[in-house]
């Protein structure tokens, strides 16, 4: 659970979200950028979030880079 406010545009503040409700979030902007009801700037819309949101993470911490292996994992 995140805790505390979260201050956003005009000193509105958010409220408390779990992880699973972000992500519930995520996949719904997904699965309307790429349904083909959706006429183009409703789709670009939900693109250009889901990018803002892409780029912003990708500056707070770099991508993680896995070292190829031809060992399998076992568990």
């Amino acid at each position: 659970m995140v805790s505390g406010a979260i201050p956003v545009a005009r000193g509105r503040e958010m409220k408390e979200v779990s992880l699973t409700e972000i992500l519930h979030t995520l996949d719904i902007w997904w699965a309307e950028a790429n349904n083909d009801h959706n006429d183009g700037y409703v789709q670009k819309d939900y693109k250009d979030r889901l990018t803002a949101i892409r780029k912003s993470l990708q500056q707070k911490s770099p991508p993680v880079n896995f070292e190829d292996t031809k060992e399998e994992m076992c568990f």
